[in-house]
């Protein structure tokens, strides 16, 4: 019955966030939000960069579609002692925290004329990111 509430309420969590966000975009396509387009943009950002992240981490399980792309980090990264690369194993799909600096940070490179955001909204972008990510992390692992 626990498992069932956990469920429930991460279902709810999901459908809030999704919601928010189709609000959002169906609001900054259709008016001139003004005041606060710049944070809504960033908030989408952060949020879809911590959704792809962990979509990414599910589809590098073994035996999902890019579970051959973790064997192959793993075998020529992770445990070959003469690799240069080591310390870009983490950020290449190792770690699910430090690949999703990344991944934001493409979202925001790929949607900051879109948006007409500055970069100095780079870093909480990210920063929102992590915080986004944590908490889908923590209601589905």
């Amino acid at each position: 019955m626990n498992q069932e509430q956990n469920n429930t309420k991460g279902d709810k969590l999901v459908y809030a966030i999704f919601g928010g966000f189709i609000g959002f975009g169906i609001a900054e396509l259709t008016s001139d939000i003004v005041t606060y387009s710049g944070l809504l943009s960033v908030l989408a950002i952060a949020a879809s960069g911590a959704m792809a992240s962990f979509f990414l981490r599910f589809c590098y399980q073994p035996g999902a579609i890019f579970g051959w792309y973790m064997d192959l980090l793993e075998k020529n990264i992770r445990d070959n002692p003469k690799s240069f690369l080591k310390p870009f194993f983490a950020p290449l799909g190792g770690c699910m925290y430090c690949q999703n600096t990344w991944v934001t940070f493409f979202f925001y490179v790929a949607s900051i004329y879109k948006f007409d955001l500055s970069w100095w909204y780079a870093l909480p972008c990210i920063f929102l990111s992590h915080l986004v990510l944590s908490i889908i992390d923590k209601e589905y692992s």
